[in-house]
């Protein structure tokens, strides 16, 4: 971490020293993903994620009414193609490493 010299000791502290030699990479690290192939999937559930995901996360909706209607709303709005989609892209990358 880097710190200005006006940083609060009390901050500084609670920052613990991480060592390098313990950080293990992300086994997708440079994959990008292309989301021309399910860009409609992605719009749609945008659309879900937009109209529930605040109202649940700040408890205007009762989550245990709402929470599987949103899951549910979300698999229809195609979820698991752009899941699909991802890992496709994943496998073909990693083949080609």
């Amino acid at each position: 971490a880097y710190f200005r010299q006006d940083d609060p000791q009390w901050l500084i502290d609670m920052i613990p020293d991480w060592d390098v030699k313990d950080v293990v990479p992300s086994p997708v690290l440079g994959f990008s993903f292309d989301s021309e192939p399910v860009k409609t999937e992605l719009s749609m559930l945008q659309t879900v994620i937009d109209e529930y995901y605040s109202a649940l996360c700040y408890g205007v909706l009762d989550p245990e009414e709402q929470l599987p209607l949103f899951l549910a709303k979300l698999k229809e709005a195609g979820l698991d193609k752009v899941v699909a989609e991802t890992q496709a892209q994943i496998d073909a990358w990693r083949a080609a490493q």
